[in-house]
């Protein structure tokens, strides 16, 4: 864990907003993720631990490169299928299973940590006879680690923890979240350039093909980025 604990992977960086627009979810979402929440339950009022790491900066709660990095993870998770509701307690499960901080971004979750979340979520099918149908349930297995790894091989780790990732929702190896280029900003990652800075000139009404020429950018892909920007 030793690499995590740099202050570049684990100093504030990012508002919630800036976080949740990053891993491609609402505000509202992002903000039960790394605060939790207090709801009502006939039994009286229970309180929802918060998933992902932040941190503060000047008495204000940020987040750091390792929590963003996490909640990439959880979007991974349902994405897969998981509800939210078996996902808060799958990821209790998997932080406890493989004894490590840093669970979620653990190279290890491609191993022994995708079968631990398996065991918490999987639900034993019967077949139409009433008996278990293993053999569904092995395809289940495969579909669910199928769907996770679509999002693990998006990310780079060193030391055995996730250092940065290429969010899938920018195509294959356009753009790359790393803390240590551009404080964490998305950059393309063919040239370093930061996405924002490319996005700025294309909404202030410049060429595309200017822009590109300017950045060493295909016209195509500064297109794409505003498309799904």
């Amino acid at each position: 864990m030793a690499v995590l604990e740099r202050d570049v992977f684990t100093a504030p960086l990012y508002t919630k907003a800036e976080a949740a627009r990053i891993v491609d979810v609402p505000g509202n979402t992002f903000r039960n993720w790394s605060d939790g929440y207090w709801y009502m339950t006939t039994s009286g009022e229970r309180a929802t631990p918060g998933l992902i790491t932040v941190a503060l900066e000047n008495g204000r709660v940020k987040v750091p490169f390792v929590g963003l990095a996490e909640a990439y993870v959880i979007v991974a998770l349902k994405d897969s299928g998981i509800p939210m509701v078996r996902i808060r307690p799958a990821v209790t499960t998997l932080r406890q299973g493989m004894g490590i901080r840093y669970a979620l971004l653990s190279e290890r979750l491609k191993t022994d940590g995708v079968e631990v979340l398996y065991e918490f979520v999987g639900d034993e099918s019967e077949a139409s006879d009433g008996r278990v149908g293993l053999a569904v349930v092995r395809n289940r297995q495969l579909v669910f680690r199928e769907a996770i790894e679509q999002y693990l091989k998006t990310i780079t780790y060193e030391d055995g923890f996730a250092t940065s990732f290429m969010p899938r929702r920018f195509g294959e190896k356009v753009v790359r979240i790393d803390p240590r280029v551009n404080a964490g900003q998305p950059s393309f990652v063919r040239t370093g350039v930061r996405v924002s800075d490319v996005l700025s000139r294309v909404r202030s009404g410049e060429a595309i093909d200017e822009i590109a020429d300017d950045f060493d950018l295909s016209s195509e892909s500064i297109r794409h980025i505003q498309e799904v920007a």
